[in-house]
């Protein structure tokens, strides 16, 4: 019986400290952080050479506007993306991300927002699932940004919900 009672003891310790079961009906939510490292790549080969992916940022070093894409990841129906946005030149840069929800083989909807960056100040774009009335945003969720030499993606927080 006393060979027993650890193992009971360490049973009892993670039942107690094991989350909760969600109940049917109920909505689990969460929320995704990620840095671009992984979820930024370069649109086209053409843009490789301009793009460095650096661990805290996917920032353009070249000299011509380069476009990334970043897939985001989430658990659920996507409620809100914030897309975090920084620079290294003085001159104020314009900032352009097209956010995309739906299928490439069936309806997706295109939604465009545009950030001015100054220097390494940290500035951010925002997207709501309201803003895609025609897409039930499901977890299909990504970003294309047009990035002016200069500037990068920082990361991304994506909140999501699952029924």
């Amino acid at each position: 019986m006393n060979r027993l009672l650890p193992f009971t003891l360490a049973l009892a310790v993670t039942a107690l400290a094991a989350p909760a079961i969600v109940a049917a009906g109920t909505a689990e939510s969460g929320v995704t952080v990620s840095n671009p490292a992984g979820a930024c790549q370069s649109a086209l080969p053409v843009y490789e050479d301009l793009i460095r992916k650096r661990p805290l940022a996917t920032q353009n070093e070249g000299k011509r506007t380069a476009f990334v894409t970043c897939a985001m990841v989430s658990g659920g129906g996507v409620i809100e993306v914030l897309l975090y946005l920084a620079g290294t030149e003085t001159t104020p840069r314009a900032v352009s991300c097209t956010a995309v929800a739906g299928y490439n083989t069936g309806p997706a909807q295109y939604l465009t927002k545009t950030a001015m960056v100054t220097g390494d100040a940290q500035t951010s774009l925002r997207w709501e699932n309201s803003e895609f009335p025609e897409q039930d945003l499901g977890s299909r969720f990504a970003v294309s940004c047009a990035l002016p030499p200069g500037t990068s993606v920082n990361d991304y927080t994506l909140s999501w919900v699952n029924y």
